[in-house]
């Protein structure tokens, strides 16, 4: 049963990928705690783990080239396996759209709109993103190469800006934290930017043929913005030094020091646009794949309907979801990485492993080519 007819090209699943990793330069805050001056090699670490992920990722959709992920679940699990994966799979799709969402509405009231409640900007964004969602994929993912290229080429810019304030002595001592730091930091960064494109899966689907597989594309988005989080991460600590593990947002506290003549200061302003933009278009990616894979859940014969439903649930539960910043920065970097790591890994590993195990037709993935 199709759901969604509209198809995109690899491309557009690519730069997807980017603007979903790209959005999370404002969550460094996570794992600069952890190890501090050397956050970056931790962010190095994890996009070489996420290789074998993105693998993982791609040979699930060759192996069940006309299935999205829910449709996977039933087809290798069986209906009550199939069933026990989706529900978790769905319940993480929702929390994370929830966090995003929590993210952005307390982005934007602390940085741009302080008189306005949280309420009025998480409504605001999911009434958008529903919009979008309600005529398809095409339309969601039709800005994504102009949104990573900008946010690319400003936050870039941005880093050239700097320079001026940069003290490469900030990035060291290199490997002076313990071992399990870095263990634990690389977890973070793997699980939060990179794990999190498993949501791309409920979409693989509907994008048109590739010559060459769909892993170059996967590794091809998370590369470029991989680089865009790192570039952020060393040009953060090279300005700021010990005190950035100390910032709910070092991206912001940077670019306040960054003046391009005397009467162009207040940089951070191009920032803020720029992360909300990406916050907005992953919030309505993560909306879009929790939307999907309920309706297959439920079998449903148009996943318009439950638009509103889960939108009305994402902002509910982001009003209640931590009762501080500081709990939420607990949650990142001690709870999360370990539950996500489950559904970004675990989950899509067995489903693959158990798939092959059972003798499934793989040889259906031949019609996209190699992985």
């Amino acid at each position: 049963m199709k759901l969604e007819s509209g198809r995109i090209s690899p491309l557009q699943l690519m730069f997807s990928i980017c603007c979903v990793i790209q959005s999370s330069s404002m969550l460094t805050s996570f794992f600069l705690p952890v190890t501090r001056q050397d956050s970056w090699l931790c962010v190095l670490f994890s996009m070489l783990v996420a290789l074998p992920l993105y693998y993982i990722y791609c040979a699930l959709a060759k192996a069940y080239p006309d299935k999205n992920l829910i449709e996977i679940f039933e087809t290798v699990f069986g209906r009550v396996g199939g069933m026990a994966a989706s529900l978790i799979t769905i319940w993480f799709f929702v929390s994370i759209t929830t966090y995003n969402l929590r993210d952005i509405g307390l982005f934007v009231k602390q940085t741009i709109m302080v008189d306005t409640p949280v309420v009025v900007i998480m409504g605001i964004c999911i009434l958008v993103c529903a919009y979008g969602i309600y005529y398809g994929l095409r339309v969601v993912t039709r800005y994504a190469m102009a949104f990573s290229v900008l946010a690319f080429f400003i936050l870039v810019f941005s880093s050239f800006l700097a320079t001026a304030k940069w003290d490469f002595k900030n990035l060291l001592p290199m490997f002076s934290q313990p071992a399990l730091h870095y263990v634990q930091s690389t977890n973070i960064a793997l699980t939060i930017p990179f794990g999190e494109s498993v949501i791309f899966l409920m979409v693989t689907p509907n994008v048109k043929p590739a010559k060459k597989g769909l892993f170059r594309y996967f590794i091809g988005g998370m590369l470029i913005g991989g680089f865009t989080v790192l570039n952020v991460l060393i040009r953060d600590i090279a300005v700021l030094g010990n005190i950035v593990a100390m910032l709910t947002l070092p991206p912001f506290q940077t670019l306040r020091m960054v003046e391009l003549t005397r009467a162009l200061s207040r940089m951070e302003i191009i920032f803020a646009v720029v992360l909300i933009i990406l916050l907005f278009y992953k919030i309505m990616m993560l909306y879009y794949a929790s939307v999907l894979a309920i309706s297959q859940f439920f079998k449903l014969k148009s996943f318009r309907p439950v638009i509103p439903i889960v939108g009305a649930f994402c902002t509910a539960y982001a009003l209640f979801i931590h009762s501080s910043t500081i709990e939420h920065a607990v949650f990142g970097q001690q709870y999360a990485p370990i539950i996500w790591l489950f559904c970004e890994y675990l989950i899509p590993f067995v489903t693959l492993a158990v798939g092959r195990l059972r003798g499934r037709p793989q040889e259906a993935g031949l019609q996209r080519g190699t992985i």
